[in-house]
């Protein structure tokens, strides 16, 4: 008859309460540490993201400098293969623009030159 229930523990004790201002220090110093840690995995966030944009403009200015020296050598190039499949005007033979050693330049005759906007086409 006497005794614990099932459910009851043998003995009670009861625990006292800590100290109430020991809790509340031990609870700022741990707020501060948390916060001291954010901040630094922030900055290390940030730094992160800072150097891979970095990285990446310094690529993409990479590729437009090589776009850019791809296309003056392509133009390069295209100038020369133009300039090797004209011949150039002082290899050519002479008579080959219409010039001969028998033409002799004359003054324009085409019409009559009697009034200003007459001639050929003036009528």
């Amino acid at each position: 008859m006497g005794g614990p229930l099932p459910g009851e523990p043998d003995v009670t004790h009861t625990t006292r309460q800590p100290h109430k201002g020991l809790n509340r220090v031990a609870a700022h110093k741990k707020a501060r540490q948390a916060a001291v840690r954010k901040a630094k995995q922030e900055a290390a966030r940030k730094a992160t993201q800072e150097a891979l944009a970095k990285a990446r403009a310094a690529r993409v200015a990479r590729v437009a400098r090589a776009r850019k020296a791809a296309a003056r050598k392509a133009r390069e190039d295209q100038a020369r293969a133009n300039q090797q499949a004209m011949p150039a005007a002082t290899n050519v033979p002479f008579g080959s623009f219409g010039n001969s050693a028998t033409t002799t330049w004359k003054p324009n005759t085409w019409g009559t030159n009697t009034t200003f906007g007459t001639g050929t086409f003036g009528r």
